[in-house]
């Protein structure tokens, strides 16, 4: 029960909807989100002391959509032109391609110096050179489904035997941790140096630059989202009961129950958490508060202050850390994941056909196209002069964002 409600939610969003748990078959996008609701009805467990439900801390504040709303009610500086009609986007074409040869369940991670690292399915680490050239290979000896990180000259990768395999830049293996759960999130080291991930169990890990244990938190049901970074080394994670749940530096815990399973959340900064819940996307204090929420969301990404959300109609929208919808493109297709943004406000949007689309002055500038596949979450290097995509298929395409 519990891995057929993580693989639904761990994979690329196209995917997710499309996928049977525990079989490769496809399904219809409704089957699928009643899978997961009937799943969640059935979680259980000892959960970690809460505050309040969202909803009896504070009224949930519609926010209009520009869709159908009066004047008064569209963001300022929109009128009537809320929503902007995709114009034809131009063909960019990638510095460079590389196939990995094998499926690909999680986004790739960069080092400093612009190489790129990225997991098969298979279980094969492949390290590729800031230009797309090949220099080695390390196979950890089962299927990775979360995404590595990358910290100083180390690569980190968690596996579904329950193992953390320690990287070197150069492809030597530095040391091995184990616990005794498949390791199904995606990997993140913060400022202190440790390692933070969710195992199948249900239980938060945070583990050294040397390989100990720093602490462990079990949540006592499935993680379906995180764990993302936040201040002062803490931590935050969802669960697919619909819990958003806070652990700081030394793995200490509190929740907040919003409803539906959590897909994906962002640390804002100021106090603010943003979450996907179901198919809601919510704005949150730090205390558990809901102070906004726009529906019928795929995915969300944070940047200067502003909040980008990919919404299921196939269209990107700019929130203030108000929820004040400020524009809105039709992207003319859905997003497969979620969007980066470079320091000039360009967005890179993941998509389900296999492209990544450029949206820069509230129009699509831009086309890249990287395979047939989805797209898993894009990657900008240090000094986001280049973008690295790679695609379900095992495809990875890496291209200057100046030439965009």
């Amino acid at each position: 029960m519990r891995i057929a409600v993580r693989y639904l939610i761990r994979l690329p969003l196209a995917s997710r909807q499309a996928r049977r748990p525990l079989a490769a078959a496809r399904c219809c996008p409704a089957a699928a989100w009643l899978l997961v609701s009937a799943l969640v009805e059935g979680c259980g467990g000892a959960p970690a002391p809460e505050v309040a439900a969202a909803s009896s801390l504070a009224p949930v504040t519609p926010v209009p959509s520009a869709v159908g709303a009066s004047a008064s009610q569209r963001a300022p500086g929109t009128g009537s032109h809320a929503v902007v009609g995709a114009a034809r986007p131009r063909e960019i074409q990638p510095s460079w391609r590389f196939s990995l040869g094998s499926p690909v369940a999680a986004a790739p991670a960069l080092t400093a110096d612009g190489h790129v690292h990225v997991a098969t399915a298979d279980g094969t680490v492949i390290a590729l050179g800031p230009e797309g050239g090949f220099r080695w290979s390390y196979g950890v000896g089962a299927s990775v489904q979360g995404a590595l990180a990358v910290a100083g000259d180390v690569t980190y990768v968690g596996t579904l035997e329950g193992t953390v395999v320690a990287l070197r830049s150069n492809g030597q293996k530095l040391w091995t941790y184990r616990v005794r759960t498949a390791v199904v999130s995606d990997l993140v080291v913060g400022t202190d140096g440790v390692l933070r991930f969710a195992g199948a169990d249900g239980t938060v890990y945070a583990v050294t630059a040397r390989g100990g244990a720093a602490w462990r938190r079990a949540l006592g049901e499935d993680v379906s989202a995180g764990p993302c970074l936040g201040p002062k080394g803490s931590v935050l994670v969802g669960t697919a009961s619909g819990r958003i749940v806070w652990i700081d530096s030394v793995g200490r815990q509190r929740g907040v129950r919003v409803g539906a399973p959590i897909v994906q959340q962002e640390w804002g900064g100021e106090g603010r958490v943003y979450a996907v819940s179901g198919s809601d996307l919510l704005a949150l204090n730090d205390d558990g508060v809901i102070r906004w929420r726009v529906p019928r969301v795929r995915t969300v990404a944070v940047a200067a202050g502003r909040v980008l959300a990919a919404e299921a109609s196939g269209r990107l929208s700019w929130w203030s850390a108000a929820g004040r919808l400020e524009r809105r493109v039709d992207l003319a297709q859905r997003s497969s994941d979620v969007p980066v943004v470079a320091l000039d406000g360009t967005a890179y949007v993941p998509t389900e056909t296999g492209a990544v689309l450029v949206v820069r002055d509230g129009r699509v500038a831009g086309r890249i196209e990287v395979a047939r596949a989805a797209v898993l979450r894009p990657r900008l290097d240090a000094r986001h002069r280049q973008l690295v995509a790679v695609a379900g298929d095992g495809s990875v395409a890496g291209v200057a964002t100046g030439d965009d």
